[in-house]
């Protein structure tokens, strides 16, 4: 799903792969002896394979806590996938904040991130938004041209009529 540097990769991570990658950063921990380990899920919409994300923050979780190590997590997504029993779950597991992308209010956000043969983005990712309001910090990033700089302040304007407030909303 995610491309960069022109190199695509339509494949998701196996449960083998996600052991590996937990056995790895665990030998790590042990070598470096770290206080904390912060982990973030992102790349292309990490929320596509929301099982191995769930699987890697519990391996990863149960892990460090036998060891002493502290978990932090983080997500960056779309926001089209976010439900309240994720967030839920990753809470459990050390979740410290999510950020997802709206490129300025709903008319350039829509314009700027089309969906096919469909309607927009923007309030579907308001209404995932408003499901986990004061769950977790939540982080608004935002691709910047002058387009989307200019409607950015309509876009907080938006959040603030939803109810979000500074503590819903990391800076």
């Amino acid at each position: 799903y995610c491309f960069e540097q022109g190199i695509e990769n339509t494949g998701n991570m196996s449960k083998n792969t996600a052991n590996v990658l937990c056995n790895w950063l665990i030998e790590r921990l042990g070598e470096t002896h770290a206080p904390r380990l912060f982990i973030t899920f992102f790349g292309g919409e990490p929320l596509l394979n929301e099982s191995i994300i769930t699987y890697v923050a519990e391996t990863l979780y149960s892990r460090t806590k036998t060891i002493g190590v502290s978990l932090e997590i983080a997500l960056i997504t779309n926001g089209l996938l976010l439900s309240e029993p994720l967030i839920n779950k990753l809470n459990e597991y050390g979740l410290k904040w999510i950020k997802v992308t709206l490129d300025g209010d709903q008319k350039t956000h829509d314009q700027m991130r089309p969906r096919k043969g469909e309607h927009g983005s923007y309030q579907d990712i308001m209404k995932k938004l408003l499901l986990i309001k004061g769950a977790v910090p939540i982080i608004i990033g935002s691709n910047y041209n002058d387009k989307i700089k200019k409607r950015l302040p309509f876009l907080y304007r938006d959040l603030k009529e939803k109810g979000f407030s500074p503590s819903d909303i990391l800076e």
